[in-house]
């Protein structure tokens, strides 16, 4: 069981679809070159293999957007925040060049263009960040697109061994028979 599949996962390994090897397998299993049930064991343990490393990815992309979705947050409740900071300093400002303190008019004038930058920043990093969640939903989706096919996979697979195991029961009940008959035919 184990080289048949050692031979899967070569043969895996390139482009090669797992349905394509499992083809393969039921055919050696067939001609005589390989084991039926070491085959299928073959098979059907590489699907799993599989499908459990694709939950595994899809569990490490949930978890990234949910990362992605608290930094979002962050940096919105960063930019909340300046908004509501930028009138205080507008009003600062103002109060300080009414009352000819020009030394704090250009300290909230200074402020408030830092502050300014700052959001520009904010605004920009948010952008990206929104970039690289639509990225990763996609991401999410494609994978669990690529799950559902290794689900069907292993589904095909069991069924298709179960068929060539119900031939392969089917001819040696015909054997059976016709050796019953040819044995009842000779007394």
């Amino acid at each position: 069981a184990r080289e048949s599949f050692e031979r899967l996962k070569r043969e895996i390994g390139g482009e090669i679809k797992v349905v394509d090897a499992i083809k393969g397998a039921l055919t050696r299993a067939e001609s005589g070159d390989g084991d039926l049930e070491a085959e299928r064991e073959a098979a059907i343990g590489l699907l799993r293999e599989r499908e459990a490393g694709l939950k595994s990815a899809a569990a490490g992309r949930a978890s990234k957007l949910q990362e992605l979705e608290a930094e979002a947050a962050r940096l919105a409740a960063d930019v909340t925040a300046v908004d509501l900071r930028l009138p205080v300093l507008e009003g600062d400002k103002k109060k300080a060049a009414a009352g000819r303190d020009f030394k704090a008019a250009a300290a909230a004038s200074k402020e408030i263009k830092e502050k300014q930058a700052e959001k520009e920043r904010l605004l920009k990093d948010l952008e990206g960040l929104t970039e690289e969640k639509k990225g990763a939903e996609a991401d999410s989706k494609a994978a669990e697109a690529e799950l559902r096919e290794c689900e069907a996979e292993l589904k095909a697979a069991g069924f298709g061994f179960a068929e060539r195991e119900v031939e392969a029961l089917g001819r040696k009940v015909s054997a059976l028979r016709r050796e019953r008959r040819a044995v009842e035919g000779s007394d």
